[in-house]
């Protein structure tokens, strides 16, 4: 909330001004250099609801208990203010509050400084407030008016500032320029204190409450009860076995604000003023994302701090992801990879340690526990990989892991503005469109898995690195017995069916010097060995609801974007048997003018394709959410640094902190 006030003199809207009605002088104020100099009002006051500031952490400064508001109605003149509706309003606030007006030790008034209104106010307060009221518990009073002067919208929010900074301090501040009371207030009557000094606020035994009165000219009476804040939490700053490592998302105007930014916070972490949680916290949501970015990963204070003296030095720091922001939002596709990109422990430190992720994995894991004989957490986390590697598994699995990956991200602020997945990557895709709720989805993977795994494990696959074309020449006499099972890139297509005619083409081609490698699979996917299994996977897809997509996602198929009647069960039977077009669909990506890939999978295989797909691509644009030789929290914050670096927004948030706020110094400071 708060107040604007902007007025460009004699050029002004023609509007009643305070001094041509005698409220005002025309000394003692700035006025520039010249007549058109601005006078300005501009206070902004932040607030939110009491519980949603605890949970999320916030440093509250003080709480508003209640607020009231009513107008004059008709009065003899703009200075006579009418004092039974000023004690109304009192009144409703208290009332509202539920607060005895005994235990309001301070009211920090209008104060007006007229002959008129000045007692009018003192005697509306003393009926709410010092009814009963003794000489050991007097109503201390005061007015901003007397260190800054009468101002006009700005009034009643310099009062309430005033009094959140007196709570925070416990001190009361002096009231300015007064000598002798107004001759019709009666403070010793009515048990009040005008403090002249400034002056310990002590309540022994109880909160620290003011009252704070806010009167407009036009009649309008507000008025608000606040309450010191409660005493902070403990703290409660993430361990390094609960969140292993943080992102410092900088940013600056120019290099140089940059790099004092770096310097700034190196200070901060190595004085030991905050807790790396929060700082990592503050530079996220506490600054505005300038031009000039720079993301760094660290694991503790010393380690950022190490990092921040090279960013000073150097520019950057090992592992440290630098650029400039995007003149506008880039659009952005998540990639679901397929089988093949499963491993034992994939975003285990991830589930151990960020709410979002677990609750989604936990959420999968109940409903499929009727559905698979061991427990997949069990398979995902375990000491082995056999059963990960049963595709009964490794498709679930894979789902679950895609699924949660993308929360993470939406959790963080990255949308994908379309989807597009790898074979069974193409299930947790139409899950994220909105296609299958995810229950749905979950059951036809599981499904999927079973089936494919009650198959006689025989066939077999091959990567061949070369064009589409020459891959079909080299079929011909095979047909019946392999398949193009998919086409990733310009220059990759993959082989599927019976393991003698895999080997024959794959020798073809070799002799060409064109090279083919057999991949290490448990059967022959997207080739005619997946037949047996097809009616009885289109008869239960047909038993669940298809939504029309919710965001666009790219098929396998046809490599096309989906219409809303593209997902039914018949897609779900050519989905199993047909060729994976991923290059179509990366190029379909790009005809939609998506210019940030990330890939939500354990481990990134789409992104090479892409990458080779699309020439011009590079590290920047291509975002891997895990790696399978890194640490996920290492891959995962690494990306989102990424992504914060290439961004027009304001870095993402990523999630935890520690409870308590800090100070990031601004754009400004930095530079000096």
């Amino acid at each position: 909330a708060g107040t604007v006030r902007m007025d460009r003199g004699p050029r002004a809207p023609a509007a009643p001004k305070p001094n041509r009605v005698s409220l005002t002088v025309n000394v003692g104020s700035v006025h520039g250099l010249d007549e058109e100099a601005l006078r300005n009002e501009i206070v902004l006051c932040a607030g939110l609801d009491f519980d949603d500031a605890l949970a999320q952490g916030d440093k509250v400064l003080a709480v508003i208990r209640a607020t009231a508001v009513n107008h004059d109605g008709p009065s003899s003149g703009l200075t006579v203010p009418y004092g039974p509706a000023q004690q109304m309003v009192l009144q409703e606030a208290v009332d509202r509050s539920g607060v005895d007006p005994l235990e309001v030790s301070y009211l920090e008034a209008h104060g007006t400084g007229t002959v008129l209104g000045d007692p009018i106010e003192v005697a509306a307060a003393a009926a709410v407030y010092c009814e009963g009221r003794t000489a050991d518990n007097p109503l201390h009073i005061g007015a901003v008016k007397s260190n800054v002067g009468h101002m006009e919208v700005a009034a009643g929010a310099v009062s309430l500032i005033k009094m959140v900074l007196a709570l925070q301090h416990q001190t009361l501040p002096p009231h300015l320029h007064f000598t002798e009371p107004n001759p019709d207030i009666d403070l010793d009557a009515h048990r009040m204190v005008i403090d002249t000094q400034a002056t310990p606020w002590d309540t022994p035994g109880q909160p620290r409450i003011a009252g704070v009165s806010g009167f407009g000219l036009g009649g309008t009476n507000a008025h608000v009860i606040l309450e010191e804040a409660p005493a902070p939490l403990a703290s409660t700053e993430v361990s390094s076995a609960d969140r292993p490592v943080h992102l410092l998302p900088l940013s600056g105007r120019d290099p140089q604000a940059l790099a004092a930014l770096a310097a700034s916070i190196q200070g901060t972490l190595e004085q030991g003023d905050a807790p790396l949680a929060d700082v990592a916290h503050a530079l996220a949501t506490g600054r505005r994302g300038w031009e000039h970015r720079l993301g760094l990963v660290a694991a503790d204070a010393a380690d950022a701090a190490a990092k921040l003296a090279d960013v000073v030095t150097h520019g950057r720091a090992a592992g440290s992801v630098s650029g400039l922001a995007r003149s506008r939002t880039p659009r952005v596709a998540f990639l679901f990879s397929g089988q093949g990109s499963q491993h034992v422990g994939m975003g285990r430190d991830l589930y151990d340690s960020h709410p979002v992720y677990r609750d989604v994995v936990d959420r999968c894991v109940a409903v499929l526990a009727p559905l698979l004989e061991r427990p997949l957490l069990d398979v995902m986390f375990g000491d082995g990989d056999e059963d990960l590697q049963d595709t009964r598994y490794t498709q679930p699995a894979l789902f679950v892991t895609e699924v949660a990956l993308a929360a993470l991200w939406k959790s963080c602020g990255v949308v994908p503005d379309v989807v597009i997945g790898h074979s069974i990557g193409e299930i947790a895709a139409a899950h994220v469109a909105g296609i299958l709720t995810l229950e749905d989805g979950l059951r036809l993977v599981a499904e999927r898995g079973r089936l494919m795994s009650e198959l006689p494990r025989e066939g077999a696959m091959a990567a061949l690195f070369c064009e589409e074309s020459k891959v079909l020449e080299a079929l011909a006499g095979h047909e019946d017995e392999v398949s193009v099972a998919g086409v990733n890139n310009p220059g990759e297509a993959v082989i599927s069916g019976r393991t003698e005619a895999v080997e024959a083409v794959v020798a073809a081609l070799g002799a060409q010097e064109i090279e083919g490698r057999i991949l290490k699979v448990s059967h022959a996917f997207h080739s005619a060995l997946m037949e047996p299994i097809l009616d009885a996977f289109e008869a239960f897809a047909g038993n669940l609801t298809h939504h029309a997509p919710q965001i666009p996602i790219v098929g396998n198929v046809d490599g096309c974007r989906a219409t809303a009647d593209t997902y039914n069960a018949a897609y779900w039977r050519k989905h199993i048997r047909q060729t994976v077009r991923f290059l179509d669909g990366v190029e379909a990506l790009s005809a939609q003018g998506v210019d940030l890939f990330v890939e939500c999978g354990p481990h990134p295989v789409l992104l090479g394709s892409a990458r080779r797909s699309l020439p011009g691509l590079d590290d920047g644009v291509c975002l891997p959410s895990l790696r399978r030789d890194t640490p996920a929290w290492d891959s995962w914050l690494g990306a989102v640094a990424g992504a914060s670096t290439g961004t027009a927004s304001t870095p993402p948030m990523t999630g935890r902190r520690s409870m308590g706020c800090l100070p990031i110094p601004t754009s400004a400071d930095a530079s000096g």
